[in-house]
């Protein structure tokens, strides 16, 4: 038979290891790990996404970008890799991984968020990332929404905000680290909207009951005096006609 102290330190165990919430405290922060990768066009095989960096967002909105250690495949490769080739017809994507995800496991990049963006707008621009965060719940990687816009839009031999239809070749230059990237951080509050009511009935000060409402005026209880000088008019242009005047004289005597 288990004693007091002996059931009272399995509770304390058992509430120790369960998962807290990512933002339990105002101090408190989450950290995702952002990833990019290129997809060119043509291309026969898709490469895999490669860490860009991580970012740690707290509660409030503030963070701080924090670049992932030396070894661990942060970058992209040496110079060569961050400039590449294709038609113009190929993709950048921004993947963002919230933290505990094992990114060993394939399935897992199920549950990131992924952006994507034409790699024509990476020609003469820098890419920014745009990150959404509800801060009325406790678990905000439910509620993160990841966006991903050109600053500039590429202007040579393009119509508006289109990618360039005249050239088929387009230099694509991948930021190397996460300071390369201009990141934003936006912290959206939803609050509940109060339902619209309608104006509180008419109560009688005397009685105190609710005064009925006015029945509703039929068409011609609204309408009668145009309804009479309608018909007025009419009866006047039905009325018999004038006889002509007559013509001719009598016959001569």
């Amino acid at each position: 038979m288990l004693s007091l102290r002996s059931i009272a330190s399995l509770a304390l165990l058992a509430f120790s290891s369960t998962p807290q919430p990512a933002f339990a405290s105002s101090d408190s922060a989450a950290r995702y790990t952002v990833h990019h990768r290129f997809l060119p066009h043509p291309s026969s095989s898709t490469p895999p996404f490669i860490p860009l960096g991580q970012v740690s967002i707290k509660q409030d909105g503030s963070f701080d970008p924090l670049p992932i250690g030396a070894g661990s495949g942060s970058t992209s490769g040496g110079d060569d890799d961050t400039v590449a080739d294709d038609d113009g017809k190929g993709w950048y994507q921004v993947a963002l991984e919230p933290e505990g995800l094992d990114t060993l496991v394939g399935i897992e990049q199920d549950r990131w968020m992924i952006a994507s963006t034409r790699s024509c707008y990476l020609a003469t621009s820098r890419p920014k990332l745009t990150i959404s965060t509800d801060s009325s719940v406790s678990t905000p990687s439910s509620k993160l929404k990841l966006s991903y816009i050109s600053v500039t839009p590429f202007t040579s031999g393009s119509q508006g905000r289109g990618c360039p239809t005249g050239s088929n070749e387009t230099s694509v230059s991948l930021p190397k680290t996460l300071e390369e990237v201009l990141l934003e951080i936006k912290t959206e509050v939803n609050v509940a909207r109060s339902p619209s009511l309608s104006a509180a009935p008419v109560v009688d000060p005397s009685t105190g009951t609710v005064v009925p409402p006015e029945p509703e005026k039929s068409f011609f209880q609204k309408y009668w005096m145009y309804v009479i000088g309608v018909s007025l008019f009419l009866i006047t242009q039905l009325g018999p006609d004038e006889p002509k005047s007559g013509g001719g004289g009598g016959a001569k005597k």
